[in-house]
């Protein structure tokens, strides 16, 4: 099943994030596979993997939390039509027909070199620089 995120707020330059490849981290520091530069967000705030073939979101301490449907979470599944907010960011959860990879970068970023969300000042998405 084809997993990715489809950005819910703000205007955007690209719509969704597919997350091809899973683990994925998502946080405002290089270290990220996805950077969301937003004050509101930690330098690493969240991780999004597989499961036993379920889609979960896991907060990684971060100051502010990671919210799943307006909810804080510690660990969390992610199902379609979910939404995931992080920081002044939301997202909304979309599954389509095959599963996704583990390990690497969504593919979304690999193509590009940012995303940009203009939200409560600008958030911008940015693929990691070094592969893990």
């Amino acid at each position: 099943m084809e997993a990715k995120l489809v950005i819910a707020n703000g205007k955007v330059l690209e719509s969704e994030i597919v997350l091809d490849f899973l683990p994925l981290m998502l946080g405002r520091s290089e270290a990220a596979d996805i950077r969301i530069n937003d004050r509101w967000v930690s330098r690493v705030n969240c991780e999004i993997n597989l499961v036993e073939n379920r889609l979960m979101v896991r907060d990684l301490d971060s100051r502010n939390g990671t919210l799943v449907n307006g909810q804080h979470i510690s660990e969390a599944p992610l199902k379609s039509g979910d939404r995931l907010t992080i920081g002044t960011s939301t997202f909304v959860v979309s599954f389509l027909g095959r599963m996704p990879k583990l390990s690497a970068t969504a593919s979304t970023l690999q193509q590009h070199d940012s995303i940009l969300v203009q939200d409560a000042g600008a958030t911008m998405l940015g693929k990691r620089k070094h592969p893990r």
